[in-house]
């Protein structure tokens, strides 16, 4: 019986796991449909109106990851998902971002005031999953292999940052995080991107998210997710006058004292 109680005690709540089941099914129908919707009209309006392809797909971009978020994890999941402050970019910026989860990127994509990032994104992801594996390829996002530091993808990522006309995002930490802390970064990409010129450099940190860092937790997790997040910068990097891998480590001692300062704020609530 004591065995039991104990049990029972520590099971989770049944509800928040039987709504996460329904957002995985709400999120598989709506990626389907909306993946059938911009290669149709979305594709179409751009080959339309070439003259206002940032805006057709800013709009189209931001308004699918605040609904992904904001109506499907937050609405039908109960997860709190905080909207991401605005990085108001000027010049050639570049932004780190800590990894916890699949919801990095939407959170990323509503991070830019009036845009979106270019983001540097898992090879893997470019296939086989609708909605998203289009648009990558179709915006030219760099694709990679985490902890592959070939010079072929080296330079790839040298010519993605200097021909961007957008601000750029890398998860330097290359793989998520499996208990939110901030992992050590993998510079060599970072680097050779940093190396190409001046950039002004963000930081977005985020926590609480860890939770449902693999699709196989998302459904049990998911309406648990308490999301915290925070921009810091911007800070300048000139190649003429900084080393990339000394300004990347203290950015990450940036990042990590901006993480404890977000559970520290949670551990006092």
């Amino acid at each position: 019986m004591a065995a039991r109680a104990v049990n029972s005690k520590n099971a989770k709540p049944f509800w928040p796991r039987v709504r996460g089941r329904v957002l995985l099914v709400a999120v598989g129908v709506t990626f389907v449909l909306a993946d059938l919707w911009q290669r149709i009209v979305v594709i179409g309006l751009v080959r339309a109106f070439p003259s206002r392809r940032d805006t057709i797909l800013t709009k189209w971009i931001r308004g699918m990851a605040h609904f992904a978020l904001i109506r499907l994890v937050g609405g039908v999941a109960g997860a709190k998902i905080p909207l991401p402050p605005q990085i108001d970019p000027h010049g050639r910026t570049l932004i780190l971002m800590n990894h916890q989860s699949l919801l990095d990127i939407p959170l990323a994509m509503l991070a830019i005031r009036d845009g979106y990032p270019t983001i540097v994104t898992r090879r893997t992801y470019a296939h086989r999953i609708p909605l998203v594996s289009f648009m990558l390829r179709y915006c030219n996002f760099p694709l990679v292999d985490p902890g592959n530091r070939s010079d072929a993808q080296l330079e790839m990522l040298e010519t993605a940052a200097r021909q961007t006309t957008r601000p750029m995002l890398i998860f330097p930490e290359g793989h998520r995080s499996r208990d939110g802390n901030l992992r050590p970064f993998r510079p060599a990409g970072t680097s050779a991107m940093l190396e190409t010129g001046a950039w002004t450099v963000h930081a977005l940190v985020v926590d609480g998210f860890w939770r449902c860092g693999r699709l196989r937790d998302f459904a049990d997790e998911i309406g648990f997710v308490r999301g915290r997040i925070a921009a810091i910068g911007p800070f300048d990097f000139d190649p003429d006058q900084h080393d990339a891998p000394t300004f990347l480590q203290e950015m990450h001692d940036r990042m990590q004292r901006a993480l404890d300062e977000l559970r520290q704020s949670d551990d006092d609530h």
